[in-house]
């Protein structure tokens, strides 16, 4: 079944969700101490439901792949920044592994995605999906026909 949008995509879904739990948690009282940590935090998990929504409008496999594994890379560092609160008792080692969880099962989605990105099954459909489409300009040659995109067909040479 194919999606209709990037926010049907249940990794972007899961993303989102790690995403507001580590706002939700930013906003406790425990990080009003330390706004650089909460910040890199903050940073670290607004990029992967972005880099996965972009990934999901290219049409390269291997455009969404790179921008896969910047979400993942991300994740992870989110996971590190979770170390350093847990390192300097801003969370408790059970919040940390809580969290990290969620950012685990994303990156097990990312995988799995980027997998069969790079799959000879992907560029497969790529490219027939691509022959498709060429196939279907050449059979219909006035569907642009106005040469000068930036010129109304309606409007006269003398105006």
């Amino acid at each position: 079944m194919g999606y209709r949008d990037f926010t049907e995509l249940p990794v972007w879904q899961a993303a989102r969700q790690y995403k507001l739990a580590i706002y939700r948690l930013c906003a406790t009282q425990a990080f009003s101490q330390d706004a650089d940590l909460r910040g890199q935090l903050r940073r670290a998990v607004a990029k992967p439901p972005a880099h996965i929504a972009e990934a999901y409008g290219r049409f390269n496999p291997a455009d969404s792949a790179r921008l896969l594994t910047h979400a993942k890379a991300e994740l992870i560092e989110s996971q590190n920044h979770l170390f350093d609160a847990c390192d300097q008792h801003v969370i408790t080692e059970a919040v940390r592994l809580e969290h990290h969880a969620m950012a685990q099962d994303v990156i097990g989605q990312l995988d799995g995605w980027r997998d069969y990105l790079q799959s000879p099954e992907a560029r497969r459909k790529v490219e027939e999906i691509r022959e498709r489409r060429r196939r279907n300009r050449n059979s219909n040659p006035n569907r642009n026909s106005n040469p000068n995109p930036n010129r109304n067909p309606e409007s006269s040479e003398s105006e």
